[in-house]
């Protein structure tokens, strides 16, 4: 009788370590971390972005938007992960239109100035 016991709680443990143990990260999760990371270089440089910064940030996450695009499509995410995607689009276009709108207003300035000394 003992044995037994001892071998269902040995079998229920087994499988729990592997079903737990076994879950590694999604390649969602590692996309919306990237996306992440590459938010967070923006907000670090904030207004000096050149248009340089704007293509190497945008060829950095065109791969993980892409995989967070089909994931969505193909319904692969739960309600929780869509939320965080959504909060997650929201911060780039915070992030985005404020040092786009900065420039946008320096570039501006510059060229009133300039027609002013004319």
């Amino acid at each position: 009788m003992k044995k037994a016991v001892l071998l269902y709680l040995m079998t229920g443990m087994f499988a729990v370590l592997l079903l737990t143990g076994c879950r590694g990260k999604s390649t969602v999760d590692d996309s919306i971390a990237l996306i992440e990371q590459a938010i967070e270089k923006l907000e670090k440089k904030e207004t000096d972005l050149t248009e340089e910064d704007w293509t190497a940030f945008s060829e950095e996450i065109r791969e993980p938007l892409d995989v967070l695009k089909e994931a969505l499509e193909e319904n692969r995410v739960g309600a929780i992960k869509k939320i965080r995607i959504v909060v997650l689009a929201g911060k780039l276009i915070t992030v985005a239109g404020k040092s786009g709108f900065s420039a946008v207003a320096d570039e501006t300035i510059k060229k009133l100035r300039e027609l002013e000394k004319e």
